[in-house]
């Protein structure tokens, strides 16, 4: 049998003679039986037919292939929007997000404070919270009578009644020690009575008047720059303005099946729940 003489093949001529030369190559450029790769043996892949360089699938084998591949794909296709259906459902939807930038009224805080489908960031809480607490005392800013006399000339601190108490029973402390002296030393009575009217004063002007003091917070007295409130009324105001915000602690790390509408997923948790249902397909 002639063996190949030259990797060229330029076809032969009409009329030409042939040469062993010219059929061998003509016979090189087609392919060989034996490499042929039917669906039985593509199927089987016992000599890696699918993988080698130096065999070719028949039709069926291709077609049934490619069938197999449409058919995984289209089965995580419908997994994959399965799962992004549930992400969907579990996922709180930026439609529903109040936020301080909104325009309309139908759109701002007020008309959804009581809409259990909607939900607000943090800058609307955070503006909420804050337009409740002014006003307001802190308890972190309140001295009790322990800690009155290292704090009686704060502006920033309110003294309980305790405390308001210790300081009067201490200033009359005072002033009873300043008259016993004064009695003691001064030998006119215009001279004591002038002593005691100025300590008296003094005094006057630094206490609340109990005629001032207020058992709770109304719409007519909130607005009021003389009155002030005691601590159950300030903190009855306090209790009533943050409840009345229906905010609860409901931000989850999770997401699972067993999620309420009353949870919201962080970032990571949309992020996670995504990807292990993906991994899942």
């Amino acid at each position: 049998m002639a063996s190949d003489y030259s990797s060229v093949y330029d076809g032969i001529a009409s009329k030409e003679p042939l040469s062993a030369e010219k059929v061998t190559l003509a016979l090189n450029q087609m392919e060989k039986v034996a490499n042929k790769v039917s669906k039985a043996e593509w199927d089987a892949n016992a000599s890696g037919e699918r993988t080698s360089d130096s065999k070719y699938p028949s039709c069926m084998a291709v077609n049934s292939a490619v069938e197999a591949i449409s058919s995984k794909l289209t089965s995580s296709a419908g997994t994959l929007t399965s799962s992004i259906a549930a992400m969907d459902t579990a996922a709180e939807k930026a439609a529903n997000r109040i936020k301080t930038t909104a325009t309309a009224d139908a759109d701002k805080w007020e008309a959804n404070k009581t809409n259990d489908n909607k939900y607000p960031s943090c800058a609307v809480v955070n503006s909420v919270v804050s337009a409740v607490s002014v006003g307001a005392e802190r308890v972190a800013n309140r001295i009790d009578t322990t800690e009155w006399d290292n704090n009686y000339d704060d502006d920033n601190l309110y003294p309980t009644c305790g405390a308001v108490t210790h300081a009067v029973n201490s200033a009359v402390g005072g002033v009873n020690a300043a008259i016993s002296t004064v009695n003691g030393n001064i030998t006119t009575v215009g001279g004591k009575i002038s002593t005691v009217e100025s300590t008296l004063s003094a005094l006057s002007g630094a206490a609340e008047k109990t005629v001032n003091k207020v058992s709770s917070i109304t719409t007519e007295n909130k607005i009021s720059t003389t009155l002030y409130p005691n601590c159950a009324a300030a903190q009855a105001a306090i209790t009533t303005a943050v409840n009345d915000l229906k905010i609860a602690n409901a931000r989850s790390t999770y997401v699972s099946s067993g999620s309420t509408h009353n949870e919201y997923p962080t970032a990571k948790a949309v992020y996670d729940a995504f990807w292990n249902r993906f991994n899942l397909l």
